[in-house]
């Protein structure tokens, strides 16, 4: 349902911004084919409930049950690119300002620049391979959750599956959904940040070249990235506390 009305939102604000004709024509066949989909598993899930428990029927709905619980990995990335075709950057809005210079305040801190002039560049390599992680984190949260409730009956793994994509989807599709309220630029793109060439940050290049090709030019406050991994390490900390302190961990290292 959240990622239902997501994809309700996306078609209304592409009537309202400046999208091509062809842009709103496949966004619309791209949402339809998504919502079939999902109306079409749930459908599947609860004629399995309604059959019973024959070992056919049970089958199915584990079946069905496992593409459900996974494809929200993918609706994630169709919703980021959707939420990026209404963010147009523009360099000098105001805003750009207000956040360019809460960097300055922390990052120009005599404490903050003595401790990354010392721990460099461990502490780079580190924060660029927690900067890595932003994309797999996601199925790997979830992976924690699925392992850890395999024991339990179907009903209370689905449980597990919702609770754990509610906050998650909640908390992500909430960002993509302010891109077009926030027209910020990302601050590789204004302050003109490339790789450095230096080979002990090969993950600083990967992490440029991801960006470059996947991710849109505009920005959101809160950050995507750091809402995602909160998220993931909430939801995983209620199935796992061990592995749940691994992803917070990784959520502040974001």
């Amino acid at each position: 349902m959240i990622f239902l009305g997501f994809l309700a939102y996306a078609e209304v604000a592409s009537l309202l911004f400046s999208l091509s004709n062809s842009q709103r024509a496949v966004l619309l066949a791209i949402n339809t084919t998504a919502t079939g989909i999902i109306l079409l598993l749930e459908r599947r899930m609860r004629d399995s409930r309604d059959m019973g428990q024959s070992e056919s029927w049970a089958w199915w709905r584990a079946t069905f049950g496992a593409i459900r619980d996974w494809l929200p990995c993918f609706l994630i990335i169709l919703a980021y690119r959707e939420a990026a075709l209404f963010s147009a950057p523009r360099p000098l809005d105001p805003l750009n300002g207000i956040f360019e210079g809460w960097d300055i305040d922390l990052l120009g801190n005599a404490w903050v620049a003595s401790i990354r002039s010392e721990a460099s560049p461990w502490l780079d390599n580190y924060l660029e391979f927690t900067y890595l992680l932003c994309y797999p984190v996601v199925p790997l949260g979830f992976a924690v959750v699925f392992l850890q409730s395999r024991r339990l009956d179907a009903e209370a793994r689905e449980r597990d599956a919702d609770r754990f994509w509610t906050g998650v989807l909640s908390a992500l599709v909430s960002c993509y959904a302010l891109f077009p309220l926030f027209p910020l630029t990302t601050p590789r793109l204004l302050f003109h940040d490339v790789a450095i060439a230096d080979s002990h940050f090969v993950l600083r290049r990967l992490n440029v070249w991801l960006l470059s090709q996947f991710a849109g030019s505009g920005g959101v406050f809160p950050s995507g990235h750091v809402a995602g991994a909160t998220a993931v390490a909430l939801s995983v900390w209620q199935s796992s506390r061990r592995w749940g302190a691994v992803f917070v961990v990784i959520a502040l290292s974001t």
